[in-house]
């Protein structure tokens, strides 16, 4: 496995540790916020994408449930690929498992995210878009990720 420099390491650390607190603190007050906007959004909304939006800044509370699809996947993996690393961080992947994918796809950040994010779907029991989006939101990217989820 390729070597990475200490001051990336420790900024990998660094995100490691403060997402495990953020974790704690957001694991409170995550369930009452979501069952708020459930409840406004209830009978109201349409999972249309299309129409999700008049800004085209956000989707709605119930786009933010629909399961992540590969096209999701790949729309976000384009947009996203520089922040690649944060977002593995953001969904709860270990340093070393991030380096895996440094290592199986040297030349390719997109690919690198793409493959991440397939994984990441892939255990996950419910991935939903609003999972992926949060991840996106935690490493700067939310705005382009947003973008890209509506464009289908």
């Amino acid at each position: 496995m390729k070597k990475l420099t200490s001051g990336y390491e420790q900024k990998m650390r660094d995100l490691e540790s403060a997402m495990m607190r953020m974790r704690e603190t957001e694991s409170k007050s995550v369930d009452s916020t979501l069952e708020g906007h459930a409840t406004q959004a209830a009978g109201s909304e349409t999972s249309d994408r299309q129409t999700s939006s008049q800004s085209g800044t956000s989707l709605s509370e119930s786009e933010l449930q629909l399961p992540v699809t590969r096209t999701d996947i790949l729309e976000v993996s384009k947009v996203a690929r520089s922040k690649w690393d944060q977002i593995g961080v953001h969904l709860g992947f270990k340093l070393e498992e991030i380096e895996d994918y440094e290592v199986m796809h040297p030349k390719s950040m997109q690919q690198r995210l793409f493959s991440l994010l397939k994984d990441w779907a892939s255990r996950e029991v419910t991935p939903t878009v609003g999972m992926l989006l949060a991840a996106c939101k935690k490493a700067s990217v939310e705005g382009a990720a947003i973008k890209a989820l509506q464009k289908h």
